[in-house]
């Protein structure tokens, strides 16, 4: 189980180990970034159709991140402009905002050491939050 909703595992969430998410500030950066794939550490939001280990949990998901991967491996990792990813960027760790998630769990499994996304930065505007944030920072 979840330690933090209680329900079967999935896909680290950023704003259920983050309850105050939503009083950050977010700024988004106006280019593509060259991303670490390892630094990516889950979703923004709930999401529970991956496992804590990014497995999909239905056949349909399974199909469409194998159908990527073979993608990948024909063409290289090429995505067209609707199918750029967006992360939010929180001390140096990604989490996925939307727009690709099958796309990142291809990348993990062929190993790829970077993506191509759109990055949002998250930050503290009082200094209870910058504190909440740093401890939460130290966490990861």
């Amino acid at each position: 189980m979840c330690r933090y909703c209680g329900q079967e595992f999935h896909l680290r969430s950023f704003v259920e180990e983050f309850p105050d998410a939503s009083k950050l500030h977010q700024r988004d950066l106006d280019e593509l970034r060259t991303v670490p794939v390892s630094l990516i550490l889950g979703s923004f939001s709930i999401i529970e159709q991956f496992g804590p280990d990014w497995t999909p949990k239905k056949f349909a998901d399974r199909d469409r991140v194998d159908t990527i991967i073979q993608s990948i491996q024909r063409d290289g990792y090429n995505p067209k402009p609707r199918d750029i990813i967006h992360l939010v960027n929180v001390a140096g760790k990604y989490w996925v905002a939307s727009n690709g998630y099958h796309r990142i769990i291809a990348a993990k499994f062929l190993n790829l050491p970077t993506i191509q996304a759109t990055v949002s930065v998250l930050t503290a505007r009082n200094s209870v939050l910058k504190k909440r944030l740093l401890s939460f920072e130290e966490r990861l």
